[in-house]
């Protein structure tokens, strides 16, 4: 039995780099997602959102000693409990002191009210055809990118596990420690203040230690007695990742959507205020800031990397005309071609094969009620049709390997639930650019009458894009080294990076009418 005579404690204060979201799993009443809120009505880190990265992150070898695991019948100990101990991350005041307890919080300030009407993303699921999923519109709310939180962490153990605790502070270092969800759309990036972080190893065994950690409060906002500022090596955190630093100059204007208009235009493009920290005091930005969602990139490159990647291994689409055999007569190819041009097969809720081919047969009796007496004879190309269409619907990008070990897949088989899933290992941050009200552009569009020339009426609309010509943009890209492995897809990733600095990325909205188009250079870290 290992005598537990030291404690690890970290008192640790973090400050988003980007937004965040940590769900509460309930539904507000202007958004599907709520964020996570304590007692006070104040977005706080559940230590369990803090214990499940830190549990992922810290290896399987030494999984189970640090977070303890359930017992057995076998296990003669039946099993162990956990050796760490991680507090909720409580958000800081704009006195700069952290909130506890019950507190009579005035939401009429200027700086709570912030969060009385948090950010709001939109998002919408899209299929392998680049549309929307049909009833897949949905939004979330969001933290404000700025927001500072403080949590401690304590570790039981003995002098063997001084390794074992650098490691685990290393990770808070890591690009990969993200908090909440959507961490692979450009949420939950967070940076240690360093300055207001500390760290001390008490052994128990020693009076003045014994001491000082009996006398230590709960409070956060109490420091750690005869500490150490934290510094955890950044070096051994970023192992295992390749940075790309770029800096990206646009061409002239820009649109990444709001989803809306203003009182000018039709569309605008998306803004949000952030909290600046001047003295350790908080202040919410005066002007809001142009987001450049990392989603919005992250598409865009996938895009393109799955151009490079087919073309590296030779994958190409073939014309289904250039390889179908029709053993069917001209009547039933016939029905096959008006099937496919008149059928909405988004429309449809269908999942399997033979769901399909259900379908089918009723089209056919609709299209040619004769053709029900030679049905037999042509069902089993009407199956194999079947079984073509709905893996054509399924996501292309399933079938390349590229896209899966870049960016991540998931299990949509709901036959299959035993089935892998994979998380992404390209990480991208939202970024954001300081706007100025002068250099936006209204552009004025009419739908013209094809047959007369002219105007439709009620067709005039009109987007307000951003000039950024005069503003650098500085995008930070992680790739896990492991996943640039397979040489293939290391050309292709490389290619795709080359394209974007060349301006053959073009990223956001109107990208079709010139907008989006951006040059750049890799920076060094």
């Amino acid at each position: 039995m290992i005598l537990l005579t030291h404690r690890f404690l970290a008192q640790i204060t973090i400050e988003a780099n980007t937004t965040f979201v940590v769900n509460s799993g309930k539904v507000g009443l202007l958004n599907d997602n709520s964020v996570a809120k304590d007692a006070n009505g104040l977005p706080f880190l559940p230590g369990t959102s803090i214990a499940g990265v830190l549990r992922h992150a810290i290896g399987k070898d030494i999984e189970n000693d640090l977070f303890g695991f359930k017992g057995t019948s076998n296990d003669e100990d039946g099993g162990s409990g956990s050796r760490l101990i991680i507090s909720p991350g409580l958000i800081v005041g704009k006195e700069g002191k952290v909130i506890e307890g019950l507190q009579n919080i005035d939401f009429e300030d200027s700086f709570y009210s912030l969060f009385r009407a948090l950010p709001i993303r939109d998002h919408v699921k899209i299929n392998s055809k680049g549309s929307a999923e049909k009833g897949a519109k949905y939004d979330e709310e969001v933290i404000f990118k700025g927001t500072r939180f403080v949590f401690e962490i304590e570790l039981k153990g003995s002098k063997d596990d001084l390794d074992i605790w650098s490691h685990l502070l290393s990770i808070l270092a890591s690009p990969d420690f993200r908090l909440g969800s959507g961490t692979r759309k450009g949420h939950g990036e967070f940076k240690i203040i360093h300055e207001k972080s500390s760290n001390r190893v008490f052994d128990l065994t020693m009076p003045s230690d014994l001491s000082d950690y009996q006398t230590k409060t709960v409070s956060l906002n109490s420091p750690i007695q005869n500490s150490t500022k934290l510094n955890p090596d950044r070096r051994q955190g970023t192992n295992g990742w390749e940075k790309y630093h770029l800096q990206l100059k646009a061409k002239d204007f820009f649109l990444f959507g709001a989803g809306f208009g203003d009182g000018d235009v039709d569309h605008i493009t998306k803004r949000e205020r952030t909290i600046a920290w001047v003295d350790d005091i908080p202040k919410a930005s005066d002007e809001e800031f142009i987001l450049i969602p990392a989603t919005s990139i992250k598409g865009a490159l996938a895009h393109r990397v799955r151009y490079h990647y087919s073309k590296l291994v030779g994958d190409f689409v073939e014309s289904p005309k250039d390889n179908y055999q029709p053993e069917a007569t001209l009547d039933e190819q016939k029905i096959l071609d008006e099937l496919h041009s008149q059928i909405k097969w988004d429309d449809l809720d269908i999942h399997t094969p033979e769901e399909l081919f259900k379908e089918l047969e009723q089209k056919v009796k609709e299209f040619d009620p004769t053709k029900t007496q030679q049905w037999e004879s042509f069902e089993k190309q009407l199956k194999d049709e079947a079984a073509t269409i709905l893996k054509s619907g399924d996501s292309g990008d399933e079938s390349n390997q590229a896209i899966k070990t870049l960016f991540g897949f998931a299990n949509n088989n709901s036959n299959d639930q035993e089935a892998a899933s994979g998380k992404g290992s390209v990480l991208i941050s939202d970024i954001y650019v300081p706007y100025h009200r002068g250099n936006d552009k209204v552009f004025n569009h009419v739908k013209i009458d094809r047959f007369t020339g002219g105007a439709i009426d009620g067709a005039l609309f009109q987007e307000k894009a951003y000039y950024g010509a005069n503003a650098d943009i500085y995008l930070e890209i992680y790739v896990k080294s492991q996943a640039l492995n397979e040489p293939s897809i290391r050309q292709a990733w490389e290619n795709t990076v080359a394209d974007l600095l060349q301006g053959g990325v073009p990223l956001g909205g109107m990208t079709t009418k010139g907008h989006g188009f951006f040059n750049g250079i890799v920076k060094e870290s």
